[in-house]
């Protein structure tokens, strides 16, 4: 008898082990992102960030961090921290996606003479109401605090709408 339960305790391990292949098991209550959400495509794009130093949003979201996660997924990142070098990366490269703070983008109309950039407002512990608001007038948000893994998404998303 306990020959027999011994041997289906063994036979219900095998099948259970065969359910999770290759270390699956581990990452399955994680609530990880997929392949898709943090790699954007075959193409990176040029992307750029602003990190305005007065701004609690964009200090908070644009981190080095996130920059180096960009780049991870393919992408050409230029981080600036001043309004004098956002000037000018605006004027000396047509940028897929720019991403600053709501303030900061709003008198930037076509990001770099490009028409197909795609700006993105970043906000900080924001309600609902402003963030659905800015979702309505931009179609994107980097709400912070967040996941790096969640605001490549965004980005990435926006890179497949500049396209």
């Amino acid at each position: 008898m306990n020959r027999r339960i011994g041997f289906v305790v063994l036979f219900v391990l095998a099948l259970a082990s065969q359910a999770f292949a290759c270390g699956d098991k581990f990452l399955a209550g994680q609530n990880n992102p997929s392949y898709a959400q943090t790699h954007g495509g075959a193409r990176g794009g040029l992307i750029l960030l602003y990190r305005n130093p007065s701004s609690v949003a964009a200090t908070n979201v644009l981190t080095p961090d996130l920059k180096k996660s960009l780049e991870k997924n393919g992408h050409k990142v230029k981080l600036v921290e001043t309004q004098e070098a956002f000037d000018a990366a605006i004027k000396e490269a047509k940028y897929d996606v720019v991403s600053a703070d709501a303030a900061d983008l709003a008198g930037v109309k076509s990001p770099g003479g490009n028409q197909k950039a795609v700006s993105v407002p970043v906000m900080y512990n924001a309600s609902w109401a402003d963030v659905n608001k800015f979702k309505e007038m931009y179609k994107f948000v980097l709400e912070g605090p967040n996941r790096t893994s969640n605001l490549n998404k965004v980005v990435n998303d926006a890179l497949r709408e500049a396209r």
